[in-house]
């Protein structure tokens, strides 16, 4: 059991005081630590009895620095990778990213047991105010969920008690990113229309059958860029989605266990894909979508492209291509395909499925205004008030 008592003694003919801590830990060893103010020493002797009966208590002298905690971690996550254990590596190299520029230089020298809620609201303050170089509240959300898993990691590892970041909500200045605009109809219809002309300007021709996949199938950008002829089955009219493609042509498992996924196609998919697979020239990979050479696509080739296409459909298909500022980003055909789907009634379950959500609330959290039909609302409160209202 912890106690709190208090010490006095005379230092070169001065008084001091402190009050001092005495516990034993889960393993029986007895234990010390001493606070200037009574306050504080009641507060560690409430929180240690409880870490104690949970048998989860770690003393200083066992734990390590957050910095060290860090390797640790992020050693653990290269493990993942090379293991294909839900881990890949453009999602370490973001990790590496956020620990070494924000976390390490500022609290990284701290031991696991300093990190409270008081310490970690301050950083997060400070990552947010700083005069010199402010973070967005997206990179802010993504440091904070780095240190969260750390933290984590750690407390599986024994260096840490409880999660200073589970049971506290730590707030994140700034505003949350607004929702993407999205094409209209008439604006794919042109786009899709646009992409098939034969004329100069850096439209590639891969750009026309990439624009059905994505806005009649909804796949990301690198299930796009790693899909097969050999996933793509004519007969029975469906997309088999294995694989993803990052950034730097790396081939590893889709994003989430629900990205593995049979996409339905439509007449018109099917048909644009032949049409494709006719003309589209021969490469060792067998990918369905590739540049000029043979290698596959990359993220900037398919922005770029993309943008030459709007350029030109706003310039009513005159004049030199260009690629313009301010355009839709490639990924919001995705979301096109959602609002699509959710259109025409399909069951929010099945959107899911087809979209590669890993649960109906992330289906619901990313879309959920585009279900909210005024008449299906109204239509349903005026059915209750009929049954409720003489």
């Amino acid at each position: 059991m912890a106690s709190v008592r208090k010490r006095i003694w005379d230092s070169k003919g001065v008084r001091k005081e402190a009050w001092v801590v005495s516990y034993t830990d889960q393993l029986g060893k007895r234990r010390l630590k001493t606070f200037e103010r009574k306050k504080e020493a009641d507060a560690y002797r409430n929180k240690v009895a409880i870490e104690i009966q949970r048998g989860e208590h770690v003393p200083d002298s066992q734990t390590v620095t957050l910095s060290r905690a860090l390797d640790l971690w992020l050693e653990n996550c290269e493990a993942r990778v090379l293991a294909r254990d839900r881990m890949r590596p453009r999602t370490v190299r973001n990790f590496r990213s956020w620990t070494e520029n924000h976390i390490r230089p500022r609290i990284g020298h701290l031991m696991l047991t300093k990190l409270n809620y008081q310490v970690i609201q301050a950083f997060v303050d400070d990552l947010a105010y700083d005069r010199e170089k402010r973070r967005s509240h997206a990179t802010i959300t993504n440091v904070l969920s780095c240190l969260r898993l750390t933290l984590k990691f750690a407390y599986r590892r024994g260096l840490v008690g409880p999660n200073a970041l589970v049971d506290r909500d730590i707030r994140v200045p700034g505003e949350k990113g607004r929702r993407e605009d999205i094409p209209t109809k008439a604006e794919i219809r042109a786009f899709l229309a646009s992409a098939g002309e034969n004329s100069m300007g850096g439209v590639a021709r891969w750009l026309k059958p990439l624009l059905y996949v994505s806005v009649f199938a909804g796949l990301r950008q690198g299930e796009l860029r790693a899909l097969t002829w050999g996933c793509v089955d004519f007969d029975g009219r469906v997309l088999s989605v294995v694989a993803g493609m990052d950034n730097l042509g790396h081939v590893d498992e889709p994003k989430s266990r629900a990205g593995r996924r049979d996409v339905p196609m439509g007449p018109e998919l099917v048909t644009e894909l032949k049409r494709w697979k006719l003309a589209q020239p021969r490469n060792a990979r067998d990918l369905v979508f590739v540049g000029r050479n043979g290698a596959p696509l990359s993220p900037a080739q398919i922005r770029q492209s993309f943008l030459r296409l709007q350029h030109r459909v706003a310039n009513g298909g005159k004049g030199r291509t260009a690629i313009i500022k301010d355009g839709y980003a490639f990924h919001t055909l995705r979301h096109v395909c959602a609002s699509l789907l959710i259109e025409s009634g399909l069951p929010p379950k099945r959107i899911q499925t087809i979209m590669g959500h890993a649960s109906i609330n992330m289906t619901y959290d990313i879309y959920g205004h585009l279900f909210e039909d005024q008449g299906q609302i109204d239509a349903a409160l005026t059915k209750i008030a009929s049954d409720l209202v003489a």
